[in-house]
């Protein structure tokens, strides 16, 4: 046997040894008739579930090794209202489940969410189950580099507020810039414009700018979870113990601060699969906001296999 055939079937051996022992996780945001993910499409996804006889359970159902045959993890960020009109129906019709990660400043306060009467009948269900995304979703300003300009308004980096310490920047820093761009930026071409606001910034930013302390993001990151974790216990009755990223980004500091408040486990946006014994600190999921038919079902297969699932996530 030559070399390369040797390796070959090494790497056959190895893939078909890891088959059916990746856990795969969709993430979905709203699933609307105007939004990438229709009504439609999601049963498509569904019914692909169905079709390879694919077991949907809970994310605290993998971590507590509530797994029987062929489990596969559909979630859903944030907690739009289209999840009880589209979403649920759908769940009942393919006896599917699905966790939701709640940012509990919206519930019942903005139509484009949904209301604690709706969240209620959807725990109840049986269909989903609700944990922690943090109570304002927010995020801070982490640089001064102006990214782009909206008018005259500097638009800087921003990162999830759990993820980076970030600056503060004075409101009147906004009105004195926009006095100050209003005559600079007159005959100028975007990117002379730019230049020239990023100059304005970096001459007269630090008056504005203010970094936040460790014990200020501190503070920041435990009264917003405490707030995500009081609303949910108050309205269903529940500890809600795991915590999804908001924006995707996570970090040590934020996760071992939470680990201290009752979190046991963190879902990112990392692609890829788990195992069936999950790392609880990164729990991995497949991004479906751009998703055809076909690219699930090709993320599926390669999901579902540990070995094809792992490479997946370093090559992403």
């Amino acid at each position: 046997m030559g070399p390369m055939l040797g390796l070959g079937f090494m790497a056959a051996a190895t893939v078909l040894a890891f088959r059916g022992k990746g856990v795969p996780a969709f993430l979905y945001h709203e699933i609307a008739e105007d939004e990438p993910v229709t009504p439609a499409l999601f049963e498509e996804h569904l019914r692909l579930i169905r079709q390879n006889d694919l077991e949907t359970v809970f994310v605290s159902d993998l971590l507590d090794g509530r797994i029987r045959r062929k489990p596969v993890l559909i979630t859903l960020d944030d907690g739009y209202a289209g999840y009880y009109r589209s979403v649920f129906p759908l769940l009942e019709k393919y006896n599917m489940r699905a966790t939701v990660f709640l940012n509990t400043a919206f519930a019942g306060r903005d139509p484009r969410y949904l209301d604690w009467a709706q969240i209620q009948e959807m725990d109840a269900s049986g269909r989903f189950s609700f944990e922690l995304h943090s109570h304002r979703h927010g995020s801070v300003i982490v640089s001064d580099r102006i990214k782009e300009l909206d008018g005259d308004r500097p638009l800087f980096p921003e990162r999830g507020a759990y993820s980076a310490a970030g600056f503060t920047v004075d409101p009147v820093f906004y009105e004195r810039f926009g006095a100050f761009f209003a005559n600079e930026s007159a005959g100028k071409s975007k990117e002379e414009a730019l230049r020239s606001a990023q100059r304005w910034v970096d001459i007269h930013g630090k008056t504005y700018f203010h970094a936040v302390s460790e014990a200020e993001w501190t503070e920041r990151i435990t009264a917003d979870l405490r707030e995500n974790q009081a609303e949910i216990e108050k309205h269903l009755g529940k500890k809600a113990d795991i915590f999804c990223w908001p924006w995707g980004h996570g970090g040590k500091f934020a996760r071992e601060l939470l680990k201290k408040m009752g979190v046991r486990a963190f879902v990112s946006t990392k692609k890829g699969t788990n195992s069936r014994k999950p790392d609880p600190d990164c729990i991995r999921r497949v991004e479906l906001r751009k998703f055809t038919r076909e690219k699930f079902a090709l993320n599926l297969f390669l999901c579902r296999n540990l070995a094809l699932g792992k490479i997946y996530g370093l090559l992403s």
